[in-house]
């Protein structure tokens, strides 16, 4: 047998065959036996623990389970170490208690391994390096994809994409339902700007156009630049009402701005809700068409394409020359208190409309704000109270509608008081949702039954 072999009694070696000799460097057994393991070991084994409390440990090992197999560091008679597979199996000589040793040397084993670690650690390193790379490589493709879709002069959408994304709120108008609309902008006697000033100046007022449009529109809202001087911004759920709201306050913010080197520009804007079945093409030439509308009218003014809407839309509830709504007498339900609270709403929305418009602090629009809402929950009660004494069917599904609407208008309010919502996306659901949609939709439908009960007061 090649394998080295060692007797192993009361902790020490008795008796090795020559292939221990010859593994460890030894001329005879006399230099050898004798000798304990931690004798010919490094003081220290590579977990840190001494090599003669490592081996006192695993001989007892094996002497409790029969058998033990591990790995050990061993020294030659020259100093040098050399890794060993060890297993020490208990056996009875003439009586005695002997610990059968066999040991292997296991040198290429662990260069093997080491290699293998080392090679592992590499390959970890290079996957490091990849994913930074590729990391890299990502951040470069979107800065690609971001530039793209921008316009680099601005930040805001290019010409492309803005096409794509208002391809896509039409097909989401069509499935759902929800009305958007499209602002079209042009900077007022661009080319004087200009032409007195030169290109430089002119590209500044472009950018700081941009700033002062976003600091009016709503998150969900895109801004993007057509060409030169002209921008459009698509709204998604807003009707030409809430559009037309936010191309005054854009315009009103562009007057009071004072621009570097240029002073005080102007501004332009057409505005479109897109409708059912109409193309993008369509919809973009009616926006441009209101546009060209307001710059023969005389520049820095708003014209909303409102051409062909029925009475009832909501293109009628808003005088577009003042920018309020306005109470029809077809909005009437025959029912005294109903329609007096209902003007009154309106009358509350104007005055709301009329501080948006105008920028007024937010210590100003708060009160209008709770007023609004007390009313809403003084019309909500008595109108639900008046449709429990009628037969009007879907009396329990109108009172849901009433608590939804309350609840939301609470949490947007809050949302308001503590600087998380936009005062556009307020005042959208307040006077549109809540005041003008809810009332010219929903409550319609139990018009007919306060008949009888108008006829009993008069």
């Amino acid at each position: 047998m090649n394998d080295p072999i060692l007797l192993l009694r009361d902790g020490q070696f008795v008796d090795c065959n020559t292939a221990t000799l010859r593994l460890l460097g030894y001329h005879s057994k006399a230099e050898f036996l004798n000798r304990r393991p931690s004798d010919i070991s490094p003081a220290v084994q590579p977990d840190g623990r001494s090599s003669e409390d490592k081996a006192a440990e695993l001989i007892a090992t094996a002497l409790r389970e029969g058998y033990h197999r591990f790995e050990w560091i061993h020294a030659r008679a020259d100093g040098s170490a050399i890794p060993v597979e060890v297993t020490l199996t208990p056996i009875t000589v003439a009586g005695e208690l002997i610990l059968h040793t066999l040991w292997r040397d296991i040198t290429e084993r662990k260069r093997a391994e080491e290699a293998l670690a080392e090679y592992s650690r590499d390959l970890e390193a290079l996957n490091r390096e990849l994913a930074a790379s590729n990391a890299h490589l990502a951040a470069a493709h979107q800065e690609l994809e971001r530039l793209a879709m921008r316009d680099t002069l601005t930040g805001a959408w290019n010409r492309r994409y803005l096409g794509e994304i208002t391809q896509q709120e039409i097909l989401r108008m069509e499935r759902y339902g929800h009305p958007v609309s499209l602002i079209f902008i042009d900077l007022d006697h661009f080319k004087q700007i200009n032409d007195t000033h030169g290109h430089a100046a002119g590209d500044a007022v472009l950018s700081a156009f941009c700033d002062v449009a976003r600091q009016c529109m709503r998150a969900t809202d895109m801004l993007g630049r057509w060409g030169g001087e002209e921008f459009v911004i698509a709204m998604p759920n807003s009707g030409l009402m809430i559009a037309s709201l936010l191309a005054e306050r854009i315009r009103t913010a562009m007057m009071a701005h004072q621009f570097p080197l240029v002073g005080s520009v102007t501004a332009s804007f057409g505005v479109a809700e897109c409708r059912a079945g109409e193309t993008w093409e369509c919809w973009l030439a009616r926006a441009d068409a209101a546009l060209y509308s307001a710059k023969q009218a005389g520049r820095n003014r708003v014209i909303a394409d409102a051409s062909d809407w029925h009475e009832t839309d909501q293109a009628e509830l808003l005088d577009l020359a003042f920018l309020r709504l306005v109470w029809r007498d077809a909005y009437e339900s025959g029912h005294a208190e109903i329609d007096r609270q209902h003007r009154n709403l309106f009358d509350h929305a104007n005055t709301l409309l009329t501080a948006v418009i105008g920028d007024r602090p937010k210590g100003e629009i708060l009160p209008l704000i709770k007023i609004l809402q007390a009313d809403l929950l003084t019309h909500f009660a008595d109108e639900e109270a008046l449709l429990r004494t009628t037969r009007y069917a879907e009396t329990d599904h109108h009172v849901a509608v009433h608590q939804a609407l309350v609840e939301r208008a609470q949490d947007l309010a809050a949302n308001f008081q503590a600087d998380a919502l936009a005062l556009g996306d307020l005042f959208n659901f307040l006077a549109y949702d809540v005041v003008a949609k809810h009332m010219l939709s929903e409550d319609r439908k139990f018009f007919p039954h306060l008949a009888p009960l108008a006829e009993a007061a008069n």
